[in-house]
């Protein structure tokens, strides 16, 4: 579950000597803004919702030309349940972690206003499988439980949450956090998106993976019979494949009927 909190809301985090506030949310009564390095990224938050108490810190918006500028994004630490999707998304349980669609859903409309604020920039398409699944997932109605949530005795509002990273968000946060390492994408297919020029990015040979598990990668190896998580991008490889993070290091694409792929909370 990915969110973004209110620029209201403080975040703070490791200081000159080195350690870490891990309450960094809080409601701020100046309306102070606190940058997030990307060393930051994994930290563990304080923030529960839904039932769901294992937060950490995913992105920052870092570019002053952008909407987004300042926009935080959190993100769960571990596997959703599938007890936790909403009925709403048309996804199919296969065990205890594992969430799919066994057929297309219905299209939801992708506000303007969640385009921006979760950066998908594609808008080729509507009536393709892909996008439909990815509907689902970026509908803050249907994923609100999850906004509504609080910071120790802090209720957090003015947030919104989706079901997964889009593409991305996902990339920013990784050629932040490894620069040397980056992923590029081009989002001009009328399918959905390219990585690395292909519907394909290999990352087990780069620090990012091998530091796993970590924020992008919470596992190295199948776990409960999950193998990774949605990502809520389409994937230009064909109208039915959703992008997805597997266990191994790829950033690929799954059919949407794909059991074995989970919808992860990023």
């Amino acid at each position: 579950m990915e969110i973004e909190l209110d620029k209201e809301y403080v975040v703070t985090v490791a200081t000159k000597d080195g350690k870490v506030n891990t309450n960094i949310i809080e409601q701020s009564s100046k309306g102070i803004f606190i940058p997030i390095e990307p060393e930051n990224y994994g930290k563990t938050v304080n923030y529960s919702a839904n039932g769901i108490t294992n937060w950490q810190l995913f992105y920052q918006e870092d570019d002053k030309s952008s909407p987004n500028y300042g926009a935080t994004y959190i993100i769960t630490s571990e596997y959703l349940p599938v007890s936790k999707v909403p009925t709403a998304t048309g996804m199919t349980s296969l065990n205890s972690y594992s969430s799919y669609w066994s057929a297309a859903p219905t299209y939801k409309t992708i506000t303007d206003d969640v385009r921006t604020k979760f950066m998908l920039s594609w808008n080729k398409n509507t009536t393709n499988a892909n996008i439909k699944c990815v509907s689902t997932l970026l509908s803050i109605d249907y994923w609100k439980a999850f906004a509504d949530g609080t910071s120790g005795e802090t209720k957090i509002q003015k947030s919104y949450a989706i079901g997964s990273p889009t593409v991305e968000i996902w990339v920013k946060s990784w050629n932040n956090a490894y620069p040397d390492n980056n992923l590029t994408l081009d989002g001009e297919n009328n399918i959905g998106y390219k990585i690395n020029n292909t519907y394909t990015a290999e990352t087990k040979a780069y620090a990012g993976y091998k530091n796993a598990p970590n924020v992008y990668f919470p596992h190295t190896s199948e776990w409960n019979f999950c193998y990774g998580y949605w990502l809520a991008s389409p994937s230009y490889s064909n109208s039915d494949s959703v992008f997805f993070v597997k266990y191994d290091g790829n950033i690929g694409n799954g059919y949407y009927k794909t059991r074995n792929n989970i919808l992860l909370e990023i």
